[in-house]
C-alpha cells in the first residue's frame, strides 16, 4: 500500500493497483475453420489439398516408413447429415476440418502469428478426436487397436513453420476416438522475434480404411 500524508503523525493507507495488460485472445485467424480454403501446403500449392483459409496444410512424406500425402484434407459441414449424426464431426459453427487416408500418415496445420510481444506466455490448444477402423460397422465409429491414432498440439516460440524442428514445444499425445476432446494446451514463452507458429498434429499408426481426424476450435492466448 501506498501511504498519503494528512498531517505530522497520521497516514491513510490507500491500495497500490498494479496494471498489467490484458490477454491477446484474437491473434489467430480463422479459429473455427469457419472461413474458405486455398492450396497453401508445406510444399507449395497443391491443387488437392483444400487447406483452410490463413493456415498451411503439412504432412510427411517418407519411404522408410510408408508416410505419404493425405488422399482427403477439407472441411465438413453441417449441410451434410453424416457429419452431424450419429456422430458429430463439427464442434460448433457450420465447419470442422477433416484428414483422411486409406493408409499411414503424418498431417495436420500450422500458423504463424507475428507482432506478439517478446516474453509473453502463449497457450495453444484445439479440439480434435479421430476415427480409425479397418471395417465398415453400423456406425462409423472406431475398432481395434486403442493406439492406432494420436493427437497433438505444439507452439515454436521461434516463429519457424518447420513442424519437425527441435524448436516445436509439443503437447501430450492424446488417443480420443468418436466425440471432440480439447488437445493441448501447450505453453511456451514468445521469442525474440515476436512471433510463434502454431501446429496442429495428426497421425494414424496402420494402413485401415478408416483413418480419419476432424478438428475444430483452435485458441491461442497470449498473456502479455
Amino acid at each position: 500500500m501506498a501511504a498519503q500524508e494528512v498531517g505530522y503523525d497520521h497516514f491513510i493507507y490507500l491500495p497500490v493497483v498494479l496494471r498489467s495488460e490484458p490477454p491477446i485472445t484474437d491473434a489467430l485467424l480463422n479459429p473455427g475453420f469457419e472461413a474458405g480454403y486455398d492450396h497453401d501446403t508445406f510444399y507449395g500449392e497443391r491443387p488437392a489439398i483444400l487447406t483452410p483459409e490463413d493456415w498451411v496444410t503439412w504432412w510427411k512424406e517418407s519411404s522408410d516408413d510408408d508416410m505419404e500425402q493425405p488422399e482427403i484434407v477439407r472441411s465438413v459441414s453441417t449441410d451434410a447429415d453424416i457429419y452431424v449424426e450419429p456422430i458429430p464431426r463439427i464442434r460448433s459453427g457450420k465447419q470442422a476440418m477433416q484428414i483422411a487416408q486409406w493408409g499411414k500418415y503424418q498431417a495436420g496445420f500450422y500458423q504463424r502469428v507475428a507482432e506478439l510481444p517478446a516474453g509473453a506466455l502463449a497457450t495453444f490448444s484445439a479440439y480434435g478426436h479421430a476415427w480409425s477402423c479397418n471395417e465398415d460397422l453400423l456406425e462409423p465409429v472406431s475398432c481395434g487397436d486403442p493406439y492406432a491414432y494420436w493427437l497433438k498440439v505444439g507452439i515454436d516460440p521461434t516463429g519457424g513453420e518447420d513442424p519437425w524442428a527441435g524448436t516445436v514445444v509439443w503437447s501430450e499425445d492424446r488417443y480420443v476416438y468418436d466425440a471432440y476432446e480439447k488437445i493441448g494446451p501447450v505453453t511456451t514463452t514468445v521469442g525474440e522475434g515476436g512471433a510463434v507458429t502454431v501446429f496442429i498434429f495428426s497421425e494414424g499408426k496402420w494402413i485401415v480404411k478408416h483413418n480419419e481426424a476432424y478438428w475444430d476450435d483452435a485458441a491461442l492466448l497470449v498473456q502479455p
